[in-house]
């Protein structure tokens, strides 16, 4: 077991002068981050021009990757491209996402890249017959809007408060039923994949630890 870790581990260093590479190609717009997702809370192993989303060594996961890895018998593709997100200041960013998986075909690990959008498209280049020229790349139309979160506690803040949304409600305005179900979507998402998030949960919908955990067993057993 120690083996296997330890060669997982390796093949996650293997990526990071990847990431250097893309990084200076990209220049410096252009975010590039490797992530540990067996690691959650300190994921980021190497990162490039973390001033694009304020992120640095030692910072969590993203709540799209915890989601996706997340995802019950599914294995995601192995690229998803172009999607729309925000860094921590309320930029807007076109990102893209490569898992990085085992022997067994389970996510180890991501790389990110996050390219600060300066107007509606970014550029890419496309070699010609004479030239490296550049056109547009339009972001696909994913369902895809993620906030890129510097800290655990900004990752678990807006996993609640997308979920909030989607019910129409203040966290002072759900019912008992609704807790209930809020407790089970961030479940699904991977949300209590991190440390603490049961009490930082409990804090934002006003709850006792002690129901959202009894929450957990509930639905775990089902």
């Amino acid at each position: 077991m120690k083996q296997r870790e330890h060669g997982y581990r390796q093949t996650l260093r293997a990526y990071a002068p990847l990431v250097r590479f893309i990084a200076s190609v990209m220049g410096p717009r252009c975010e590039v981050v490797l992530q540990d997702a067996k690691q959650p809370d300190h994921s980021i192993i190497a990162i490039c021009n973390g001033h694009i989303s304020g992120r640095r060594l030692g910072g969590p996961l993203t709540s799209l990757a915890l989601k996706i890895i997340s995802s019950a018998g599914e294995r995601p593709q192995q690229v998803i491209a172009n999607y729309e997100s925000k860094n921590s200041h309320g930029e807007n960013l076109i990102s893209s996402m490569y898992f990085i998986f085992d022997d067994d075909g389970a996510v180890i690990g991501t790389i990110e890249v996050n390219i600060l959008s300066m107007g509606q498209y970014e550029y890419t280049p496309v070699k010609t017959e004479h030239a490296m020229v550049c056109e547009a790349a339009v972001p696909v139309p994913l369902a895809v809007n993620e906030y890129i979160d510097t800290s655990t506690e900004q990752l678990i803040l807006h996993a609640v408060d997308e979920i909030l949304m989607r019910l129409g409600k203040n966290a002072d305005m759900l019912t008992n039923t609704e807790k209930k179900k809020t407790i089970g979507l961030l479940r699904k998402n991977g949300i209590f994949k991190i440390r603490r998030a049961v009490p930082e949960v409990a804090r934002i919908l006003g709850m006792a630890d002690s129901t959202v955990y009894r929450y957990l067993s509930q639905l775990s057993s089902r």
